[in-house]
């Protein structure tokens, strides 16, 4: 299970939406730090091991088409000699409204008169160096057809 395990929280299709993380040990509920290299990743699915229907990532190179991505804003830092200064890496996952508009379509699973249907949000680090990928966090987004929005694609 991840360390990091957010409110659900509500996103209406169409719209901004920006979701903070951090980086904790799952065992001990340290901060983490990861490498300069190392990027983060955010997966929206319908359920855990799902075909995401928002694929994101830190790599400049994978931002969405319409913006979304994941911000690393704080890559922390650990090992301080002092431990209250030790602080985890940090940052958040950011829906853009071209990105999430085309969520409750049929191909994702909708039908026309869903209003409303629950994602899983996994988060993970992936090493660079090593390809390994380390999930730290999850929750639950509620995704919304926007008042006055399309209700059909």
């Amino acid at each position: 299970m991840p360390a990091f395990e957010f409110q659900e929280q509500r996103l209406l299709a169409g719209r901004t939406r920006r979701l903070a993380w951090k980086i904790f040990d799952e065992e001990t509920g340290q901060p983490v730090a990861i490498a300069l290299t190392d990027v983060v990743r955010a997966k929206l699915a319908l359920r855990p091991g799902d075909a995401p229907v928002l694929d994101l990532t830190s790599n400049p190179a994978g931002t969405l088409p319409g913006g979304s991505t994941v911000v690393i804003e704080d890559r922390g830092s650990v090992g301080n000699p002092d431990p209250t200064n030790d602080r985890p890496a940090a940052g958040y996952v950011y829906f853009a409204p071209a990105d999430t508009l085309t969520i409750p379509t049929t191909p994702n699973g909708w039908l026309a008169t869903d209003q409303r249907k629950r994602y899983v949000l996994d988060l993970f680090v992936v090493e660079v160096a090593t390809g390994d990928l380390q999930p730290f966090g999850r929750g639950f987004v509620v995704v919304e057809r926007s008042p006055g929005g399309p209700t059909t694609p």
